[in-house]
């Protein structure tokens, strides 16, 4: 007996042993485009998804992809609030989150246990037989077909690091506070408090951005990284905070920002500490002048993975 994790090869196991295999059991939420050729059943097999009409007009199950499986003989069923990503080759079951779709294969982080333990596949089997039911036939694909609307989603380069919201590295010095910064700060503490919901392991933080600098618009919901210089040559960096308030105002003739943030209550960290994790990225931090949207995925993972834990204080 073998049991095993995939994540990175989640797909390309999947589809080797679809076609080695001529009698599958597969019960998946979802079969968008390509699907036919990601897990190529062959006749004889047992394939188990939503068709029903939300899911095919959302883009979620692709009929005309199905079409192409009933044609080669594989046994449709149909079954509305399947949620379930459940795969038996053989004498093996495949069981984890990945839909059957060219999303999940090429931008999506999927992970599938693979096992042969006899028990467990014989319940893999059963229970995607015990899904079976409503019938799907090539006349009922084909008038769904009418229904589908491609998925919205954009696509990207295949990769397998994490996608965050927008990260954006903020240059921040001591500043004093004008008497329009304390009254907008007086007026809207209170409305950013009630955002702050976990206050055991997150503090309300602010900042004060005088002028431009942002090449677009700062949004609620954006993180930020701040990067504080407190003496010459020290510059400290401040746990990635949300966005949960903004107000833009006039202080005279001069546009200001102040953003209310959702920062984890964790220590921050000395960039020159944390060089080596972020690599090239800290001569970019060390100079920096002026906003920067981060736009390396890479990057921006790097940069929470300096806090993995809320519980994580050095």
């Amino acid at each position: 007996m073998t049991t095993r994790l995939l994540t990175d090869t989640t797909w390309q196991t999947i589809t080797r042993h679809a076609r080695k295999t001529n009698a599958a059991r597969v019960a998946v939420a979802y079969f968008g485009q390509g699907a036919s050729k990601l897990l190529p059943l062959k006749s004889g097999s047992v394939l188990v998804v939503d068709m029903s009409k939300q899911a095919v007009r959302s883009g979620q199950t692709c009929p005309q992809e199905i079409v192409k499986l009933l044609r080669k003989g594989v046994e449709v069923h149909s079954c509305s609030n399947l949620h379930a990503k459940v795969f038996v080759f053989g004498r093996r079951a495949l069981v984890g989150s990945a839909n059957a779709s060219q999303h999940s294969e090429q931008g999506l982080i999927e992970a599938v246990i693979e096992t042969t333990d006899a028990d467990t596949v014989r319940s893999c089997k059963a229970f995607v037989d015990s899904l079976r039911g409503e019938h799907v036939d090539l006349d009922y694909a084909r008038r769904m077909a009418k229904l589908y609307n491609p998925p919205k989603f954009v696509g990207g380069p295949k990769t397998t690091t994490p996608r965050h919201p927008p990260l954006w590295a903020v240059p921040l010095e001591e500043m004093d506070w004008e008497a329009e910064d304390n009254a907008v700060f007086k007026k809207n503490k209170e409305i950013a408090e009630k955002k702050l919901k976990d206050q055991e392991r997150f503090v309300l933080d602010k900042y004060l951005w005088t002028g431009g600098g942002f090449r677009r618009p700062l949004r609620v919901g954006e993180l930020i990284l701040q990067v504080v210089s407190e003496v010459p040559r020290k510059k400290m960096l401040s746990p990635a905070a949300r966005v949960i308030l903004i107000r833009r105002y006039k202080a005279g003739r001069e546009d200001r920002m102040m953003v209310f943030l959702r920062t984890p209550r964790v220590r921050r960290k000395n960039l020159r500490d944390v060089k080596d994790k972020i690599g090239e990225a800290g001569k970019l931090l060390r100079k920096l002048k002026s906003p920067r949207l981060l736009k390396s995925r890479k990057l921006v993972h790097q940069i929470l993975q300096l806090w993995p834990s809320l519980k994580e204080t050095e």
